[in-house]
């Protein structure tokens, strides 16, 4: 550039710039020396119409988005269109990239209503994808949907009728095959955990020292874990079974996959816990019993915490745009109150909501059963 200055202006076979293809890799070093070597890169356009900010959606670089969204000089950029018609908030939520959409909403000169060639808002794009009549643990989709619905967008010109006929049916044939092959895998799991849970107390009390004290409430714990875990184990063999019935309708599978799904993670937890309660039982005098537990208890934290900690920064991030858009006093009011489309954000499905739920009741059927205990050890 400094013997061309021109050189950042050139399009390659493509009719990409520089700037695109540095946006595209997400090199944001490279973007910003292009940027004060050549002032015009900014509103450059590609072959497709694209500014440098559509194509760094449009790859999901989300270090580049933050960039341009954190910088008022950008401004102007913000609400460009494509040959199209999208601007950069169309291409997110087309993309169903939740992080870029909420940092696009959290910039408020970025307009929420444009409508492309087809006359779509990014609230029409949002709708067209959430396939209503599949209720699975599509998070991202929900997420956008819900963030456009009560952060001020509309949906567009066109009639709810003539919308509603382009929503995409799902192919049920090919979902069902999807569903026949997790429920298999998910089904051998529970089969797996059922016959340990099972076996599980016999061989603590044949292994047990009878010579040594009792610890009641250890014993206990334990047997109340492994019922949670043959319980939901039995649980969740029935529903991955009922999943993989070929059958029934996709509806019905798909919903019986999403609770064995449940029940499955909720057993693993209560078997976990079995273990290591019956390493404790059956250890003389706690034997080795103290390492186990810290290296158990520090894997679990490790991936409770991971998933809480990835939880908790999305929903804050969604919380972030909603009050950017309607303020504090709506966004209370959306959380307290809405009765929109969709269920509200704390039950929104994914993985780490799944998880955090099977924790909670796991947790609250020992908490239950160490009171219930400690009050009948009282009494007697």
């Amino acid at each position: 550039m400094e013997q061309d200055p021109l050189s950042a202006l050139y399009v390659d076979c493509t009719g990409s710039m520089p700037i695109h293809i540095a946006a595209a890799h997400g090199r944001l070093d490279t973007v910003k020396k292009l940027l004060k070597e050549c002032s015009y890169c900014e509103t450059s356009r590609n072959a497709s119409g694209q500014t440098f900010l559509h194509v760094a959606v449009e790859k999901e670089k989300l270090n580049i988005v933050d960039y341009v969204c954190g910088e008022k000089k950008f401004n102007k950029i913000l609400n460009a269109e494509d040959q199209d018609g999208n601007t950069a908030l169309h291409l997110a939520v087309n993309n169903a990239s939740e992080k870029a959409v909420c940092t696009l909403m959290q910039n408020r000169e970025v307009c929420l209503n444009f409508a492309n060639k087809e006359g779509r808002t990014p609230l029409d794009l949002a709708f067209l994808r959430l396939h209503p009549e599949v209720i699975c643990m599509k998070g991202p989709r929900e997420w956008i949907f819900f963030d456009l619905l009560h952060g001020g967008g509309d949906f567009g010109v066109g009639s709810w009728d003539q919308l509603a006929k382009d929503v995409v049916k799902p192919d049920w044939e090919k979902e069902s095959e999807r569903v026949g092959k997790s429920a298999s895998m998910l089904a051998v799991c529970a089969v797996l955990i059922l016959n340990a849970a099972l076996l599980a107390p016999f061989n603590v009390i044949k292994q047990m020292d009878k010579d040594a004290p009792f610890n009641m409430l250890a014993f206990q714990t334990f047997v109340v874990s492994d019922s949670i875990a043959f319980v939901c184990s039995a649980a969740a063999t029935y529903f991955c079974a009922r999943a993989g019935f070929a059958m029934s309708d996709g509806w019905a599978r798909l919903k019986n996959l999403i609770t064995g799904t449940f029940a499955l993670v909720v057993a693993a937890l209560g078997l976990m816990i079995t273990v290591a309660l019956a390493l404790f039982l059956v250890l003389p005098g706690g034997t080795g019993f103290l390492p186990i537990l810290i290296a158990g208890l520090g894997i679990f934290s490790q991936l409770f915490f991971g998933f809480l900690r990835s939880w908790v920064t999305s929903t804050f991030a969604h919380l972030r745009a909603i009050r950017a858009r309607a303020g504090t006093l709506r966004l209370v009011c959306v959380l307290l109150f809405q009765h929109s489309a969709i269920q509200p954000v704390w039950v929104v499905p994914s993985g780490s909501t799944s998880l955090l739920w099977s924790v909670a009741f796991v947790v609250a059927a020992f908490a239950i059963t160490i009171s219930l205990t400690t009050k009948f050890a009282g009494g007697a």
